[in-house]
């Protein structure tokens, strides 16, 4: 499933096993909500495959970076709890780094 802004309310997907969230909400009611329509549990599926794409910016300068730093609250959110957390958090540490981009 492929989503933007369609699953805020109001939706039951169960059954969807991986789901790809593009231009996601800054707002931690609608990105938990979000998450939650493909977290159900159903009998078809063990766990559940999310790919919330980030914006990263070519060049990065003030506003830029304050974007990035708002995509990378949510980022965190939703990673905490995955599976693949730390291999996903290797490659984000490199691209700051790389970046001189400090939280």
């Amino acid at each position: 499933m492929v989503a933007i802004k369609c699953l805020d309310e109001g939706v039951d997907i169960p059954a969807v096993k991986r789901a790809f969230l593009l231009s996601s909400s800054g707002n931690p009611k609608e990105f938990i909500q979000r998450r939650g329509r493909v977290l159900r549990k159903h009998p078809s599926k063990k766990f559940s495959e999310i790919y919330d794409f980030i914006v990263v910016p070519r060049n990065i300068d003030k506003y830029s970076k304050n974007y990035f730093l708002n995509e990378l609250k949510r980022y965190k959110e939703f990673a905490r709890l995955s599976l693949n957390y730390i291999d996903s958090e290797k490659i984000l540490i490199k691209f700051m780094e790389e970046n001189n981009i400090y939280v």
